[in-house]
């Protein structure tokens, strides 16, 4: 039997005006790293792991940011703080790169944002992150 619905939390991280981004494997647009969560493990478990994973970087939870539902998914994004590089992604493929807020207008423009972040990316983009 197919659950429900899906859950799918991501980590926005915001440093010095830009913002921390992903891409997986080639993919066609970037985004806010995180995932989905293991049976038994709690939503900051998996944030938290699905970060490093992606990225390398330990991190806190500061407080949710946005939610909504989409495609049989119920997406949550959290704004989260560095904490230190601890290691070096264990996610081969995966890219990762700071963008600038004209940097992330054009990702819009050019839809090779993730379309999960929108919202977060205009936040950004209107000094709401800072």
């Amino acid at each position: 039997m197919r659950d429900l619905f899906g859950v799918s939390l991501r980590g926005v991280i915001v440093e010095s005006r830009k913002i921390l981004l992903v891409n997986e494997h080639s993919e066609k647009t970037w985004e806010t790293p995180g995932g989905g969560i293991r049976h038994g493990e709690s939503i900051e478990n998996a944030l938290k792991r699905e970060i490093l994973e992606e990225t390398g970087y330990d991190v806190d939870i500061i407080k949710p940011l946005h939610v909504f539902n989409r495609n049989d998914y119920i997406h949550i994004l959290f704004l989260v703080k560095l904490i230190d590089k601890i290691r070096e992604p264990t996610d081969i493929g995966t890219k990762i790169k700071w963008f600038s807020k004209k940097e992330i207008g054009n990702l819009l423009k050019n839809n090779k944002a993730d379309d999960h972040d929108i919202e977060v990316f205009k936040m950004f983009i209107n000094g709401e992150l800072e």
